[in-house]
C-alpha cells in the first residue's frame, strides 16, 4: 500500500494524523538532520499500521511530502 506523508520535525511530541486516502501528517521529536529521524518515523508508522518495521519502505518524495510503501 502506498502512503503519502508530510512530516513535521522538532515537535513537542510524537503524533500521527490521518487525512484519508492514505495521506498522513506525522509529528516527530527529532531534527530533520538527525539520522535517527527515519528510525523514529518507521517505528511510529509500523505501530500505527500494525506491521513490522521492516515492511515500511521509503520510495521517494513528492514536493514536500514523502512516499512510503507498506507491504
Amino acid at each position: 500500500m502506498k502512503i503519502i506523508v508530510k512530516i513535521k520535525f522538532e515537535t513537542g511530541k510524537q503524533k500521527i494524523e490521518s487525512f484519508g486516502g492514505n495521506r498522513y501528517l506525522v509529528y516527530l521529536t527529532s531534527k530533520k538532520e538527525d539520522p535517527s529521524s527515519m528510525d523514529e518515523f518507521v517505528n511510529m508508522m509500523s505501530k500505527y499500521m500494525t506491521v513490522p518495521p521492516n515492511r515500511v519502505h521509503f520510495k521517494g518524495r513528492e514536493g514536500e511530502s514523502f512516499i512510503f510503501d507498506i507491504d
